[in-house]
C-alpha cells in the first residue's frame, strides 16, 4: 500500500508540473499560435460556406486574460510583403460599470453607481489611431469559439444579440486601428473658404404668447417621452430596444444601447437634464471596441450611435467632451471599413481579427441607401476632430456617385442596389455553372462559353486547358455509352432529355489550380449535389459548385503593387473566377434583371443628403447642389404621380420605376414598369423638397413637398385607426392637373379579370343538368369484399366523390387456390363481370354562379378593408415611424400654417391611442383595424425621431432653428458651420 501511494503522488506531482507548464507557456501567445488560431478560424468558416474574400479590414487585438498588462510583439509576418506592422499598443481589461441605475430619494432622479471604467481621450485615440510602418503590434489570443465563422458576405442585417447587459467584457476580443491595405495617396480636405451666402429656410414667425410654442400640447408629449424613457430605464437599461409589452429587451445593433444613444439630443430638447447628464455617465461605460455580434451595420451604426453622440455634443454646448470621445473612438472603428481598393466601403464590417486583417473589396450588391447615407456624420465628425480622413471617406463615395449619375439605366438616378466592388464582370448569362469572384458577393453564372473583348483581346471564359480536360471526360462517358453527356460540358451543363432533371457528371479530374485573386492559389472543385449541403447563396438545383480550400495562412497578403497589376495585366481565369476584375466604378448589380428607382427604401437618405451637405459645407461644395437637382429634374418626371381620391384632393406621391434592358433590341433600348406604390418611408420627401426648394430657389419644389406631404396625412386620415398603412398600391391619374374620381375605373383597377371569369362560367356552367341521387348495386358476395374505388372518366367539375364511386372488388382479399387452373385468364369461381357504376346520366355537383363584378368588388373591399382609392394593402402595419410627422414638422417651419400644427396633433392622438403600453408604445399589426394587434417592439427611432419631430413642431419655432442647424436621417442635429 505505501509503495502503491508513492507512485499515485508521483504521477499527481507530474501531470500537475506538466499542466502547469502548458499553462505558463500558452499564457504568452507568440505569432505562432496567432498564425494557428486564424488558419484554424478560416479552415472552420470555409467549411461552412464562407470565403477567404469575407474578410475586411481594420485590425483588432485580444487583450490578455483579466488585469493583465502583458505586451505580446508581433513580428514581421512575412518577408515578402512587409505589410501588418503596427504602433504598440497594450491592452488591458475595461470592466463595465454597474449596469442597472439606482434612484436617490433626495433628488427624485436615478443616479448611476460609480464609474469603474477610465476611457481614453480623444487626443489619445487620435494618437494611437495612425500606425507607424517601422513598429510593431502587440496581440494576444482567446481560443476560438463558434462566434468566429464567416457569416454571409452581406452582414448579419438585423439580429438579435440575447446577452445580459453586464457581461464581463475582459476576455472580449477587441478591435484595434492596423497599417491599411489601401491607403490614399492624398486626402481630401474639408472646404475652407468664405462661405456662400445660405436662403433662409424658415418662416419669419410674428412674436406672439410662449414664443410661439403651444404648451398644453407641449406638456402632453414631453409625457409621452417620460413614459418611454422610464420604460427603456427600468426594463431595458444599456440594451438596444425595450420590448414594451412584455418588459423585455432586444440588442439588434450591437448590443451598445442604441435606445439610448439614440436619444440623448431628444433629452436635452425636451430639458430632461438629469436623464441626459445619466445617460451620458453610461455612454462613457459603452466600449465600441468590441461586440457580441461578428459584424457592425456601417449604415445603421453611423446614423444611429455616431450621428446620436455627436449631435448630443453639438446640441449640449459642447460641454461633455466624453461623447465626442466616444464619437472618435467609433468612427476610427468604422473608418477600417472604407480600406478596400476603390475605399468604398463594406457595409457590413467583419471586425474581428481573423477578418479583419484581410484585404477586401466592397460588395458587387450595395444598398444604395447604406453607401451614400453615412456623409453627414463622418463630415461633422472631421469638422469637431480637424480629421480630415472622415471627410475624404465619404466623399469619393460623392466622386463615383457623381460619376456614375448620368450613365445609370435612369439618368439622373441611381439603382436601389449598386455594384460598389470596382470590379467589372464579362457579359454573363443567367443560370448555369455559379463560381465566386473577386470583388464582394459578385457569383458568375453561365451556359456556355462566354467571350469577352478585354483590352481589344477575345478571351474566351471556359479556358483551354479547361476545356481541355472537359472534352477528355466527356469522349471517355461517351464511349462508356453515357449519353447524359452528349452536347454538352462535363460537369458544368448536360443535355435535357425532357423526361427527368437534368443530370451532371463530374469530370475525370474534379479539380484544377486556378491562382486566386490575391495571389492565393487554390483549387476549384467541380461537385455533386449530394456531396455536400447548399450555403444560403446557392440555389437548390445548382449544377456545380466552385470552393476554395484553406489557404496556408489567413496571413498570407498581396503588395500594392500586384494588386495593380492584377488589375491591368488582362490575364483573366474567368470560368474559375480568379482576376475576372476589369477595373470601374460604381456599376450596376446585375446586368440582365430589372433596376429599381425610388425615393422610398433602399434609396431615401441618399438623396436626402445631397441638399443637407450643402447645407452642412456651407455652400462651398457646389458638386452636392448639382447632383441633387439633376436626380429631382428625374423623379418630377418619372416617379410622381397624383392618386385618385373620393374627395379628389390635390395631393402626390412618390412611385417607383422598373428599368429593364431590351437585350433583343440591337440598339439594347430599355423597357421601364411604373408602379404606384406608397409606403410610409418616402414620406419623407416632403420635407426634403420643400427645404431644397428653399435652399436652391426653385419655389415650385416647395409646392411639390407641400402635396406630397398632404398625400401622406391623407393616407393618415382614411384608415380605421388614423394611421397611415406601411406600404400599399394606389390607382394613379393619368393627368395630374385634372383628375376626378371614377368609381367605374376603381373597380375595374380592383376586379380587372371580370369579363374573363363571366365567360368561363358560361363555357362550363350547366344551370339545368339534374341532380340525380346514386343507383344502388345489387348486393352480391363481392360486395362484401373490402373495396378500391374505381373512378371513370368524368368531368372535373363533379367534385363529391363519395356520391359516384362504389366499392369493386379488391383482388388482393379474394382466396388463391393453387390447386385450381386458370383456363383462358380466368378462374372457375370468379363471376361474370358486371359495371359497378350507375347508368348515366351521373349525379353532378353543381358550383353557385360566379360572383358578378360588382359583388366582387365590394366583398374585395370588405374583406381587405380597402379605405377608397387603395389598390391593395401590401403591409398593414405601423412600426412607429416618423417620416410623415418629418415632412410636417418641415413644412410648418417653413411656411409658418397652423394647419400643419393642427394635422400633426391629429396624428399623435392617433397613434397613442392604439400604440401605448405599460413600458412604451409598441408597434401595430393592421391599421385597418380599430381593435388592433400590438406587436411587442419598440424601434429606437421613437424616442430618436418620431417623438422628437411631434415636440419640436409645438415647441418655440426659433428655439432649434432651420437656419442654424441640419438634421441628419436619424433627426439629430448637427450644428451649421460658417
Amino acid at each position: 500500500m505505501p509503495g502503491r501511494t508513492r507512485r499515485v503522488r508521483v504521477i499527481a506531482l507530474a501531470l500537475f508540473s506538466f499542466f502547469a507548464i502548458a499553462l505558463y507557456t500558452r499564457s504568452g501567445s507568440t505569432i505562432d499560435d496567432y498564425r494557428d488560431y486564424a488558419e484554424r478560424t478560416l479552415e472552420k468558416s470555409l467549411r461552412r460556406g464562407g470565403s477567404k474574400d469575407s474578410g475586411v479590414g481594420g485590425g483588432a487585438v485580444i487583450p490578455p486574460d483579466v488585469g493583465s498588462e502583458k505586451q505580446l510583439r508581433l513580428e514581421e509576418l512575412d518577408a515578402t510583403t512587409s505589410t501588418f506592422r503596427e504602433d504598440v499598443v497594450t491592452t488591458s481589461t475595461r470592466p463595465v460599470a454597474q449596469a442597472v441605475p439606482s434612484t436617490t430619494k433626495a433628488q427624485g432622479l436615478p443616479q448611476l453607481e460609480a464609474l469603474k471604467t477610465t476611457t481614453p481621450t480623444a487626443a489619445a485615440l487620435a494618437t494611437s489611431a495612425t500606425p507607424s510602418p517601422t513598429s510593431s503590434a502587440y496581440v494576444g489570443l482567446p481560443a476560438i469559439t463558434d462566434d468566429d465563422s464567416i457569416p454571409d458576405e452581406r452582414g448579419e442585417g438585423k439580429v438579435n444579440v440575447d446577452i445580459p447587459y453586464d457581461r464581463p467584457t475582459s476576455s472580449a476580443i477587441h478591435w484595434v486601428s492596423m497599417i491599411e491595405h489601401f491607403p490614399v495617396s492624398s486626402t481630401i480636405q474639408l472646404p475652407t473658404g468664405k462661405a456662400s451666402s445660405i436662403p433662409t429656410i424658415q418662416h419669419k414667425f410674428a412674436k406672439s404668447a410662449n414664443n410661439g410654442a403651444d404648451m398644453d400640447r407641449l406638456r402632453v408629449i414631453k409625457a409621452a417621452a417620460v413614459h418611454a424613457w422610464y420604460g427603456y430605464r427600468e426594463k431595458a437599461w444599456g440594451h438596444d430596444e425595450i420590448m414594451p409589452l412584455s418588459g423585455g429587451y432586444k440588442n439588434p445593433f450591437n448590443a451598445w444601447a442604441a435606445t439610448l444613444v439614440d436619444a440623448l439630443d431628444t433629452l436635452w430638447i425636451l430639458g430632461m437634464e438629469a436623464e441626459f447628464q445619466e445617460a451620458v455617465d453610461l455612454v462613457a461605460t459603452i466600449d465600441f471596441t468590441t461586440s457580441p455580434r461578428n459584424d457592425i451595420p456601417l449604415f445603421e451604426t453611423t446614423i444611429r450611435y455616431l450621428g446620436g453622440l455627436l449631435a448630443a455634443y453639438d446640441i449640449s454646448g459642447s460641454k461633455h467632451t466624453i461623447l465626442l470621445d466616444k464619437a472618435l473612438e467609433l468612427g476610427e472603428v468604422l473608418y477600417g471599413a472604407f480600406d478596400t481598393p476603390n475605399r468604398m466601403p463594406k457595409t457590413y464590417y467583419m471586425w474581428k481579427p481573423a477578418f479583419a486583417s484581410q484585404p477586401k473589396r466592397a460588395e458587387s450588391r450595395v444598398v444604395l441607401a447604406e453607401l451614400g447615407s453615412l456623409h453627414m456624420e463622418f463630415t461633422r465628425l472631421a469638422q469637431l476632430t480637424g480629421k480630415p480622413k472622415f471627410y475624404d471617406a465619404v466623399a469619393r463615395i460623392t466622386d463615383e456617385l457623381q460619376a456614375w449619375q448620368n450613365s445609370t439605366r435612369l439618368p439622373g438616378m441611381w439603382p436601389t442596389l449598386v455594384d460598389a466592388s470596382g470590379c467589372g464582370k464579362p457579359e454573363q448569362v443567367d443560370h448555369g455553372t455559379t463560381f465566386s469572384t473577386p470583388g464582394g458577393d459578385g457569383y458568375m453564372s453561365t451556359e456556355q462559353p462566354v467571350r469577352v473583348d478585354i483590352s481589344g483581346k477575345v478571351m474566351s471564359q471556359a479556358e483551354d486547358e479547361v476545356n481541355r480536360k472537359f472534352r477528355d471526360a466527356q469522349e471517355k462517358l461517351a464511349k462508356a455509352g453515357d449519353a447524359r453527356t452528349a452536347g454538352g460540358i462535363v460537369g458544368t451543363i448536360a443535355k435535357y432529355d425532357g423526361s427527368r432533371d437534368a443530370t451532371y457528371d463530374k469530370p475525370e479530374s474534379d479539380s484544377y489550380s486556378a491562382e486566386r485573386n490575391g495571389g492565393i492559389v487554390g483549387k476549384i472543385q467541380v461537385e455533386d449535389d449530394a456531396s455536400h449541403s447548399n450555403s444560403k447563396r446557392q440555389l437548390d438545383d445548382e449544377p456545380a459548385r466552385v470552393r476554395t480550400p484553406p489557404v496556408k495562412s489567413v496571413l498570407h497578403n498581396i503588395t500594392r503593387d500586384q494588386e495593380t497589376t492584377r488589375q491591368h495585366s488582362g490575364s483573366q481565369h474567368s470560368l474559375s473566377g480568379a482576376d475576372v476584375c476589369i477595373p470601374q466604378g460604381l456599376g450596376s448589380s446585375s446586368r440582365h434583371s430589372s433596376e429599381g428607382f425610388t425615393l422610398a427604401g433602399m434609396s431615401d437618405s441618399t438623396y436626402e443628403y445631397l441638399p443637407k451637405m450643402w447645407l452642412m459645407l456651407s455652400g462651398q461644395v457646389d458638386q452636392y447642389r448639382s447632383m441633387y437637382e439633376a436626380s429631382m429634374d428625374v423623379v418630377r418626371k418619372k416617379l410622381l404621380y397624383r392618386p385618385m381620391t373620393k374627395d379628389n384632393r390635390e395631393i402626390l406621391f412618390s412611385g417607383d420605376l422598373d428599368v429593364a434592358v431590351n437585350h433583343s433590341s440591337p440598339t439594347k433600348d430599355t423597357m421601364e414598369t411604373f408602379k404606384a406604390v406608397g409606403s410610409h418611408l418616402v414620406c419623407f420627401t416632403g420635407g426634403m423638397f420643400a427645404m431644397a426648394g428653399k435652399l436652391f430657389d426653385r419655389p415650385e419644389d416647395v409646392e411639390i413637398g407641400r402635396k406630397l406631404t398632404d398625400g401622406c396625412i391623407w393616407a393618415y386620415n382614411v384608415t380605421a385607426t388614423g394611421i397611415m398603412p406601411e406600404d400599399f398600391f394606389l390607382v394613379r391619374c393619368a393627368d395630374q392637373k385634372k383628375c376626378s374620381w371614377n368609381e367605374t375605373l376603381y373597380h375595374e383597377v380592383l376586379d380587372p379579370y371580370h369579363v374573363q371569369r363571366a365567360q368561363a362560367a358560361d363555357l362550363n356552367y350547366e344551370p339545368d343538368m339534374p341532380v340525380l341521387p346514386a343507383v344502388p348495386v345489387p348486393a352480391t358476395p363481392w360486395a362484401a369484399i373490402p373495396a378500391t374505388p374505381t373512378v371513370p372518366d368524368l368531368n372535373k367539375r363533379q367534385l363529391n366523390v363519395a356520391d359516384i364511386l362504389v366499392p369493386a372488388p379488391s383482388i388482393a382479399s379474394v382466396a388463391y387456390d393453387p390447386n385450381i387452373r386458370e383456363v383462358a385468364g380466368t378462374s372457375p369461381e370468379k363471376p361474370p363481370q358486371t359495371d359497378t357504376l350507375p347508368k348515366p346520366p351521373y349525379a353532378v355537383y353543381t358550383p353557385p354562379p360566379p360572383l358578378s363584378h360588382a359583388e366582387f368588388v365590394a366583398q374585395k373591399i370588405e374583406a381587405e378593408r380597402l379605405p377608397p382609392g387603395f389598390k391593395s394593402l401590401t403591409s398593414r402595419a405601423y412600426i412607429l415611424r416618423p417620416e410623415a410627422i418629418e415632412s410636417v414638422f418641415y413644412m410648418y417651419r417653413i411656411t409658418g400654417e397652423q394647419y400643419w400644427r393642427d394635422r400633426g396633433w391629429e396624428m399623435f392622438t392617433a397613434i397613442q391611442g392604439v400604440t401605448r403600453t405599460t413600458w412604451g408604445n409598441s408597434a401595430i399589426h393592421d391599421v385597418t383595424q380599430v381593435a388592433t394587434e400590438q406587436v411587442d417592439s419598440e424601434e429606437s427611432f421613437w424616442l430618436a425621431e418620431t417623438l422628437k419631430y411631434f415636440y419640436l413642431l409645438f415647441d418655440e419655432p426659433d428655439k432649434w432653428s432651420l437656419d442654424e442647424w441640419v438634421l441628419n436621417t436619424e433627426a439629430h442635429f448637427f450644428r451649421r458651420t460658417g
